[in-house]
């Protein structure tokens, strides 16, 4: 199944590199391979099953709230290997505005960057309103994986759990919803785009 859906990207790759970062990114001058991509957006689906647990079903919108670095990259394919759908938003927008996505979305969880975890942080404060699960997101460098942890100060799960050796790709299906962006919306408010794994 994978030739047909974004999982496709891993076929074959192995120790190709996927990523390489620039002195000027959040994360400078790391480089990794489609294999090590693959363990971190593997990591990411463990430790996202590992709190939301059986909470966590095909469809369920996570958005996210992330500088374009690593923890976005993994986030977007971590959701949509999940069979989530991914639903990025600015990290500029005002509340009234993150809200209405949200909303609009019907979001689980919304992700920020650890560094940005503050209580006047525009997301944390519509989340809040809105009881949306908010998390924070971290690129640990010697781990080459990413952290997760509830905002609501539970522990952080671990970059590496056991349980992300067993995770595969292959029930992600080319019909599965991926992506949720939103148009400008020239009739009056933004209206949202799905698109599908493939």
């Amino acid at each position: 199944m994978h030739s047909k859906t974004l999982a496709a990207i891993f076929e074959n790759q192995g120790s190709s590199p996927a990523i390489i970062t620039t002195a000027s990114s959040t994360e400078g001058h790391v480089e990794l391979s489609f294999e090590q991509v693959a363990v971190a957006t593997k990591s990411f689906i463990a430790q996202s099953r590992a709190i939301l647990g059986s909470e966590l079903l095909p469809g369920t919108t996570i958005s996210y709230m992330l500088e374009n670095d690593l923890p976005c990259v993994v986030a977007f394919l971590g959701v949509a290997l999940m069979r989530g759908i991914s639903a990025p938003l600015n990290p500029a927008m005002k509340q009234a505005e993150i809200e209405f996505y949200l909303e609009d979305a019907q979001s689980k969880v919304l992700l920020i960057n650890k560094a940005s975890a503050h209580k006047e942080h525009e997301g944390i404060k519509a989340a809040k309103k809105l009881n949306v699960d908010v998390w924070t997101i971290l690129w640990d460098s010697e781990a080459k994986g990413i952290v997760l942890a509830p905002l609501d100060g539970e522990n952080a799960i671990a970059s590496k759990t056991p349980s992300s050796c067993e995770i595969s790709f292959e029930s992600v299906q080319p019909g599965d919803t991926a992506l949720l962006l939103h148009t400008s919306g020239t009739t009056g408010r933004p209206k949202g785009k799905r698109t599908t794994s493939f």
